[in-house]
């Protein structure tokens, strides 16, 4: 008797493999979670997962999803195709776009700035 085996990489694995030979290279939906590893691709290039949860205006929609999947909040690829592209500067034209009232939490601005100061300075000092 054999015992199915369900590992969640290889099922992700499966299901892209699936996916590619239907002629489609992304899934449909997204979780919060995968939409983060999108965007950032790592959790060294990005804020942490857990601060992008507790403050919905850091979400792709701000935090308004395009349906559930498993008791998750999930956005469409389009949705976390766009949110991917926002970056600190243009958070707050996104959200006045999306989620007219939505703001940016003042510790987030403050720590997003600041990020984007040393970021300039490394690309400054890589540049000489």
């Amino acid at each position: 008797m054999t015992i199915p085996l369900e590992v969640p990489e290889i099922t992700e694995i499966k299901e892209m493999l699936e996916r590619a030979l239907r002629g489609q290279s992304a899934p449909e939906w997204y979780t919060l979670e995968q939409a983060y590893a999108v965007k950032y691709g790592s959790p060294e290039l990005g804020p942490s997962i857990l601060t992008i949860k507790k403050n919905t205006a850091l979400q792709p929609a701000a935090g308004r999803p395009d349906g559930w999947q498993h008791s998750k909040k999930a956005w469409k690829r389009e949705t976390v195709e766009r949110w991917a592209r926002v970056s600190d500067e243009t958070l707050g034209q996104y959200l006045s776009e999306v989620a007219p009232g939505e703001r940016v939490p003042e510790f987030i601005a403050a720590a997003l700035q600041k990020r984007s100061r040393i970021d300039r300075r490394l690309l400054a000092e890589a540049a000489v």
